[in-house]
């Protein structure tokens, strides 16, 4: 289940988010709240949520500042919901790596195909991994084929040592009973 964290100064809008979502449908936990931007980028760092929706212009700290203080820290997706269309802003939401910048009020559609795409990255994130675990596994078991025939060269050419060293004493051997006789 994925965690979100809504930050939003308006705790209508906030309210109206939480509440008109079907956040169980998305598999999504019931959301964590901020109302500012500070305490959004606490949150961030604490609770590590899969997705956050924030508002850019919040009390303290705006919601974009919150996202480049915490960039980095881990893989999330965030998703603008502001009452701002102004260019500025957007391109500033691309630089901090927005997913989506939707604008109030809010599309319940828009918001529910912004988390859908989450969950398909997720998914292919998580089918990366496991092909990378895959040719991992495939990798470890060809160095241990390797190994194993490389141990068995070596006891071939030991045992080729000592068939010559063999041979070798056997001529010896019969060229001094030749002598002898």
């Amino acid at each position: 289940m994925f965690k979100v964290l809504i930050a939003e100064d308006e705790p209508l809008i906030r309210k109206g988010i939480i509440y008109c979502t079907d956040w169980a449908r998305l598999n999504c936990g019931i959301p964590l709240e901020a109302s500012n931007g500070e305490e959004a980028a606490e949150m961030i760092r604490q609770h590590r949520p899969d997705i956050v929706l924030l508002d850019v212009n919040m009390p303290l700290m705006d919601g974009l500042d919150a996202l480049f203080q915490t960039r980095g820290l881990y893989f999330l997706v965030p998703i603008v919901v502001t009452g701002y269309s102004d260019f500025d802003y957007a391109k500033r939401a691309m630089y901090s790596g927005v997913q989506r910048y939707l604008l109030k009020p809010v599309v319940a559609s828009e918001l529910e195909e912004a988390i859908r795409r989450r969950k398909l990255a997720e998914l292919k994130a998580a089918e990366t991994a496991r092909e990378l675990d895959r040719q991992k596994e495939a990798t470890a078991e060809a160095e241990a084929e390797a190994a194993k025939a490389q141990e068995a060269a070596e006891a071939a050419r030991a045992e080729v040592e000592n068939a010559k060293s063999i041979s070798l004493a056997a001529q010896e051997r019969t060229a001094e009973l030749e002598r002898e006789l």
